[in-house]
Parts: C-alpha cells; sequence; structure tokens
C-alpha cells in the first residue's frame, strides 16, 4: 500500500474563542439574517423599561454529538444592538454547552432550545440581533427584532 499525501501537520496559534468571534463579527457586519440555524426570538419590555430577549434554537439545525449517555453541542451566541449611524453594539460571546440525555435530546428536537437574556442597552437602540454559531459544524443562525415602542409587557416575535 502506498499513501500519497503532504507531509507536516501545521496548528495554528489562534486564541481560544477565535474563530467563534470571526464568526458571529462577519454576522453583525451584515444587512441580513443568516440561515443555517433557525431561530425565534421576541422582544418584551417591563415596566421599567428594561429589555429580554427571548429565543428558541432550532435544535435539528445543530449537531448534538453522541458521546455515551449524553449528547453534546458547543454554540456560541452574540447579542448586538443597532443605533442607526452608530457602529453595531456587541456584547461578550455567551457559551451555551449543551449536555443532554437522550429524553431531553428528544424534547430539544421537538420543541428547541430556550434561551432568556435580560438586556442593557442604551434607549437608542432600534433593533436587536441574537447570533447562533454552532463550533461543530460552523453553521450560523441570526435573527433581528426590532425594539418595542414603550409598551411594557409587549413582546415583538419573529
Amino acid at each position: 500500500m502506498r499513501i500519497q499525501a503532504k507531509t507536516g501537520y501545521y496548528a495554528w496559534d489562534d486564541a481560544p474563542g477565535t474563530r467563534s468571534d470571526q464568526a458571529i463579527d462577519s454576522a453583525v457586519g451584515t444587512t441580513f439574517d443568516a440561515a443555517e440555524i433557525g431561530l425565534r426570538a421576541g422582544l418584551s419590555m417591563d415596566a421599567n423599561g428594561k429589555l429580554r430577549l427571548g429565543a428558541h434554537i432550532d435544535t435539528r439545525d445543530i449537531v448534538l454529538v453522541h458521546d455515551g449517555e449524553r449528547y453534546n453541542a458547543e454554540l456560541r451566541l452574540g447579542i448586538v444592538g443597532y443605533v442607526p449611524g452608530v457602529a453595531p453594539m456587541r456584547g461578550p460571546v455567551i457559551p451555551v454547552d449543551l449536555h443532554l440525555s437522550p429524553q431531553d435530546r428528544d424534547r430539544a428536537l421537538e420543541q428547541g432550545i430556550a434561551f432568556v437574556r435580560d438586556l442593557t442597552f442604551s434607549q437608542q437602540v432600534e433593533t436587536v440581533r441574537l447570533v447562533v454559531f454552532d463550533r461543530v459544524s460552523n453553521a450560523i443562525g441570526s435573527v433581528t427584532v426590532p425594539v418595542p415602542v414603550a409598551v411594557p409587557g409587549k413582546s415583538k416575535d419573529r
């Protein structure tokens, strides 16, 4: 048997998380949403004017690696606020590592993965974008939601 292949091994000196940051930053700068990972999201405003993001991630669009008794996934999320004429405001990358039992996996495939986060953006923010990056498949999805206009308790779903 003869194998013809390049010799050597090359490891890149990228810091941990660099690939996630680059993927999320690429989605931040676009005017449209990425569709590889299905997302639904809504924003609600409480009586004090604080925003809450509620989202569901389509589990069928991410890779769940079967490892013994668990199904694992490595997601990275970015939340971005947009104000017209100003650079996008992106917070830190949020790691969401899943370790699901077979029953939890089945439920997640049926219902999706819920994500809720209270937001602290300036009052000038008009839209918020949630970006989800799957570190296993390199798939990315995003959804942009308009900020509700001072109607406490109301939610805008997209």
